[in-house]
């Protein structure tokens, strides 16, 4: 019984602790995506969305949908599409106030 909830205690804290390598990650892009935010490049976008994914992986953390951290970058890339190719203030609108909501998540979570 004893050495089932110290196994327990292991993985949990091993959960948790990916969640904040995540988290420290997920801030650490978001912070390039806020120094160009007027650079309106879906590219550099991108790029710096595989980065992210590329360091969770390296990481060995889980990629998993359910996931926020997973959740809010995909959200970005959601508004990110449907936004980019609109020739209005609005759609620029919108994709500067994700990267600021994915921004201000990351910070809050980290």
């Amino acid at each position: 019984m004893k050495k089932s909830l110290n196994l327990d205690r292991e993985i949990e804290y091993l959960r948790q602790y990916n969640v904040e390598k995540a988290w420290a990650s997920s801030l650490k892009y978001s912070k390039l995506l806020l120094k160009k935010i007027d650079k309106y490049d879906i590219t550099y976008y991108y790029d710096i969305h595989t980065q992210y994914i590329i360091e969770l992986k390296s990481n060995k953390i889980s990629l998993l949908k359910s996931n926020k951290y997973i959740r809010i970058w995909d959200n970005f890339l959601n508004t990110l599409k449907k936004n980019y190719f609109k020739d209005s203030d609005k759609s620029y609108t919108n994709i500067v106030n994700s990267i600021y909501i994915l921004h201000y998540t990351s910070f809050i979570n980290n």
